[in-house]
């Protein structure tokens, strides 16, 4: 699936921490003035290592990924960890209440450390804001035909 947000009608049909998203990551001053759309959204991308990214967002330069869990945070920031190569800012999304994501967060610092940004869907919030992934594009040299060098940022 994958949907194209165009106007800011668009986003009513998304939740709270949805739209707060938006606006931290792809607006520079208010809530969309400074948005250089079209913004993607698509759901359940396959990347390059044929792993699957739950909920993407990107507007061409930057890129944010979301997993989406019900309540079984391990699986989440493991999925996170392993998937944060591909974007600019990733996200772990549970449906539990603040509290509880704050209370199992203890025994996951590791998520914290690699800068993973942590929402709350039942309270419509962004418990912990992500920090910069640092994705870098890999370079790889393949010869063509005609033993030209060609460069293919992937």
């Amino acid at each position: 699936m994958s949907f194209t947000i165009r106007y800011k009608e668009d986003l009513l049909l998304f939740r709270d921490w949805f739209r707060e998203l938006i606006r931290l990551h792809f607006s520079e001053s208010s809530f969309w003035a400074g948005v250089k759309y079209p913004i993607e959204v698509r759901s359940h991308v396959r990347m390059l290592d044929n792993t699957e990214v739950d909920l993407m967002i990107s507007n061409g330069k930057v890129v944010v990924i979301v997993e989406l869990k019900e309540c079984d945070i391990q699986k989440a920031i493991e999925q996170a960890l392993k998937r944060r190569r591909f974007a600019d800012y990733i996200y772990v999304s549970l449906d539990l209440h603040t509290y509880t994501i704050l209370k199992m967060l203890r025994n996951y610092d590791q998520a914290l450390k690699a800068g993973i940004g942590i929402i709350s869907a039942k309270d419509e919030c962004i418990v912990i804001r992500a920090y910069p992934q640092g994705r870098r594009r890999q370079r790889r040299v393949e010869k063509d035909d005609d033993r030209e060098r060609i460069e293919l940022l992937l």
